[in-house]
C-alpha cells in the first residue's frame, strides 16, 4: 500500500509541478531586490527603501515605476525590506545579467530548495514515513496550495530562508550544531524574524550552536554596515518600525492583527491600491491601519509569551517530541503575531506535517489536511469566481488553520503509536 501511495504521490507532484512551472513567474517580490540592487549601484541610496512615514504602505519608492518598465516589467511593484547587504552584494549582477535571466535562475534553484527543504523536512521529523512518500506529499501540498504555488510565482526570498531554517534544524538533529548555528544567522540576514529561535536554542540547552550563530551574524552585519554605510541602515530600521506600527489586511496573510484590527483600531484603515509599472489603476489593494498602543501592546505580550511557553515546553521535552513537536508548532506559533504573516511563512511546517501519519493515522491525517489546507487549494481558489468570491473570502480561515495545524504538531509530532516506531537516523529508505 505504502509503495502505491508513493507511486500516485510522485505522479501528482509531477503533474502539478509542470502545470505550476508553466505559468509566467510574475517575480514581484524578487523584482524589489533586483531593483534595490540596481538603485545602489548606481549609488542612488536614499530610493532604495519607501521613506520615513507614520505607516508602512507596501508602497514602493517614487521612481521605481519608470526603473522597472525600463526592464520590461508592467506588473504590480513592491518595496524592498531587506537588510542592504543583500542590494550591496547583488549590484554587481545587475550590471551583468538582465532581470528576466536572473528571475529565471531563481525560479529554478527555488524549485530544487523547496525540494530539498521537503528531505530536510523528513529528517527533522524523525523519519517515520519513507523518504520519497514524504517529500512527495509535501510537494504536492505545496505544488496544489498557495503555500507553494505563490512563492514560486513571486519567485520569494522566503524560499531560501525556509531551506536555511530547515537546514539548521536538521543539523541540529544531526548533531553538528556549527552549521546550524551559521544557517540560523544566515536567514536571520535575510528575513530578521528567525533571529527568534536562537532563543529556543539556548532553551533547548544546544549552545554550541549559539557561539556560531552569533560569530555569523556579527560578521554579516559588519559586513552591511561596511558595504552599504550606516545611514542605509538606518532608513532600513525605520522601514521595520513603521511595519510594526502597522497592520496590514492583505490576501495571503494569516496575521494575528487581522483578528485584532475590528477590535482595537482607533483611526480609519487607509485603503492603497497597488502599483503597477505602467502606471495603470491596479486591479487589487490592501487597507492599513496604525496600531494603538494597547494594540501593539498585546501583539508584543501575546509574542513574548508564546516564546516563553514555547522556551520551557522545548527545554522539558525529550529529543524526539522537540524535533517533530515543539519546533514545528513554533514555526507556526512564533509567526502568527507578526504583522504581515505571509502564507509562505508556513511551507515548512507544511512540508512537516506528512510525519504526522503514522501516529494520526491515514483517516484522521486526510480529514486534517482537508480541513487545513484545501481552502487555499488551487482547485478552490479556481472555483471562487465563479461563486462571486475572491480570494479574501477564505483568507480569516488561515490563522485558525495554523493554529489547527500546531496543535496536531504537539498532540502528535514525536509521539509514535505502538505498531508505528520511529525510525531512527540513517534508516535505509
Amino acid at each position: 500500500m505504502t509503495r502505491i501511495a508513493t507511486a500516485l504521490l510522485l505522479a501528482a507532484w509531477g503533474a502539478l509541478a509542470v502545470g505550476v512551472l508553466r505559468e509566467p513567474a510574475r517575480s514581484s517580490d524578487l523584482l524589489a531586490l533586483w531593483l534595490a540592487a540596481q538603485t545602489f549601484g548606481q549609488g542612488d541610496l536614499l530610493a532604495i527603501y519607501p521613506g520615513a512615514a507614520a505607516l508602512f504602505t507596501l508602497q514602493p519608492p517614487a521612481d521605481w515605476p519608470a526603473r522597472a518598465l525600463a526592464l520590461g516589467y508592467d506588473g504590480v511593484l513592491f518595496p524592498y525590506v531587506y537588510p542592504p547587504l543583500w542590494a550591496a552584494l547583488l549590484a554587481p549582477l545587475t550590471e551583468i545579467l538582465s532581470f528576466e535571466t536572473f528571475a529565471g535562475l531563481m525560479r529554478g534553484l527555488n524549485v530544487v530548495l523547496m525540494a530539498a527543504t521537503g528531505v530536510l523536512a523528513w529528517r527533522i521529523m524523525g523519519q517515520t514515513l519513507p523518504v520519497l512518500t514524504h517529500v512527495a506529499a509535501g510537494q504536492v501540498a505545496m505544488y496544489a496550495t498557495l503555500f507553494g504555488t505563490l512563492p514560486l510565482s513571486e519567485n520569494q526570498p522566503q524560499i531560501l530562508v525556509t531551506f536555511l531554517i530547515a537546514l539548521a534544524l536538521e543539523r541540529l538533529r544531526g548533531r553538528a550544531p556549527a552549521v546550524a548555528g551559521v544557517a540560523l544567522a544566515l536567514a536571520a540576514a535575510i528575513k530578521v524574524y528567525p533571529a527568534l529561535f536562537i532563543l529556543l536554542v539556548m532553551a533547548a540547552g544546544q549552545w554550541r550552536a549559539v557561539v556560531p550563530f552569533a560569530v555569523a551574524a556579527g560578521a554579516l552585519a559588519l559586513a552591511s554596515v561596511a558595504l552599504a554605510g550606516w545611514p542605509l541602515h538606518a532608513a532600513f530600521l525605520s522601514t521595520l518600525s513603521a511595519i510594526s506600527r502597522t497592520s496590514i489586511e492583505i490576501g495571503p496573510s494569516f496575521s494575528l492583527d487581522r483578528v485584532l484590527a475590528p477590535l482595537l483600531a482607533t483611526a480609519p484603515a487607509q485603503v492603497i491600491d497597488e502599483t503597477l509599472a505602467s502606471g495603470a489603476p491596479g486591479a487589487a489593494g490592501w487597507q492599513v491601519v496604525a496600531k494603538s498602543q494597547i494594540w501593539a501592546w498585546i501583539t508584543n505580550a501575546t509574542l513574548l509569551a508564546v516564546l516563553a511557553v514555547l522556551a520551557v515546553w522545548m527545554h522539558r521535552a525529550p529529543d524526539a517530541r522537540r524535533f517533530a513537536a515543539v519546533w514545528p508548532a513554533a514555526l507556526i506559533l512564533l509567526a502568527l503575531p507578526a504583522p504581515i504573516a505571509w502564507i509562505y511563512y508556513f511551507c515548512l511546517p507544511v512540508m512537516m506535517a506528512p510525519a504526522l501519519v503514522p501516529a494520526m493515522g491515514r483517516g484522521i491525517a486526510t480529514t486534517a489536511v482537508m480541513v487545513v489546507l484545501a481552502p487555499f487549494s488551487i482547485a478552490v481558489m479556481g472555483a471562487l469566481p465563479g461563486l462571486g468570491l475572491t480570494a479574501g473570502a477564505v483568507t480569516p480561515w488561515g490563522l485558525p488553520a495554523m493554529v489547527i495545524l500546531a496543535a496536531l504538531f504537539a498532540r502528535y509530532g514525536g509521539t509514535p503509536t505502538p505498531d508505528r516506531p520511529l525510525r531512527r537516523a540513517g534508516h535505509p529508505l
